[in-house]
């Protein structure tokens, strides 16, 4: 046990400090010194609506400062590239310097791609006065729907039905007539032509009535092989007659494009 004479008491302030919690070394900080207060009465303006637009851009300095000297090349080939967070602010900020800087400005003239007809895959460019572009695009809008309309209207016309009527009638009288021809030769030899489910056919024919194959082989050879040679060389003009069918459709079809074309 050790006597007072004993005893070593540590410097003053040391062993104080060492004995209190590390919270305790500075006293709490009361509510109204946690945050500034604002007066909303001594702004001058009730909403900042009132207020005149700055001007400037607050902050980014050197990012404003490359945008106005980007702005300023004059040359060609150069472009500006505004990398950073969403929502903050880079299309508003360039376009501010760029309308700032259009303004002082003539306008340029407006350049618009058309169709070429000649060269679908090489579109026509079309350098028009400042403005112009816009007006072209909607006089050509108005034009599609009254060429849609005039159109519409010239097809459904009489005049354009009577004509194309009078190419599908000759097409028919044509074909008829052949059939019609070789109809009246076959039963002068007394063979029936005949439509079939399988098509056209030929047959042949006593009293008028076409023979079943029962009756026909019962004639005399001399008689029924005498039809046949009639019937093959029938069959080979209805062949020709049928392979020209094909024809007198591409001829149709031509004529009326033709026509189509014309209205």
């Amino acid at each position: 046990m050790r006597s007072a004479a004993e005893r070593v008491e540590a410097p003053r302030g040391i062993a104080s400090s060492a004995a209190m919690p590390p919270s305790m070394t500075h006293p709490p900080l009361p509510p109204e010194r946690l945050y500034r207060a604002c007066d909303p009465a001594a702004l001058g303006f009730d909403t900042t609506d009132a207020l005149e637009d700055l001007g400037e851009v607050l902050g980014q300095e050197r990012a404003v400062e490359a945008v106005r000297f980007g702005v300023g090349m004059r040359g060609d080939g150069y472009n500006l590239f505004a990398l950073g967070p969403n929502a903050l602010g880079k299309y508003a900020i360039i376009r501010e310097f760029l309308e700032g800087r259009a303004a002082g400005r003539a306008a340029p003239d407006d350049w618009c791609y058309v169709h070429n007809f000649g060269e679908s895959h090489r579109p026509r460019a079309l350098r028009l006065p400042a403005g112009m572009a816009v007006e072209l695009r909607a006089d050509m809008d108005r034009l599609i729907d009254e060429t849609q309309s005039g159109v519409r209207a010239a097809f459904e016309s009489e005049d354009y039905q009577h004509r194309r009527a009078a190419i599908d009638e000759e097409l028919r009288e044509r074909q008829g007539g052949s059939f019609e021809d070789l109809q009246a030769r076959a039963r002068a030899k007394n063979v029936a032509l005949m439509r079939t489910p399988m098509g056209l056919a030929l047959a042949p024919m006593r009293d008028g009535e076409v023979m079943s194959p029962e009756v026909f082989g019962k004639l005399p050879q001399e008689e029924r092989e005498r039809t046949e040679r009639v019937i093959e060389e029938l069959r080979g003009e209805l062949r020709e007659i049928m392979q020209q069918m094909p024809l007198l459709e591409r001829q149709r079809r031509a004529r009326v494009r033709e026509l189509d074309k014309e209205v």
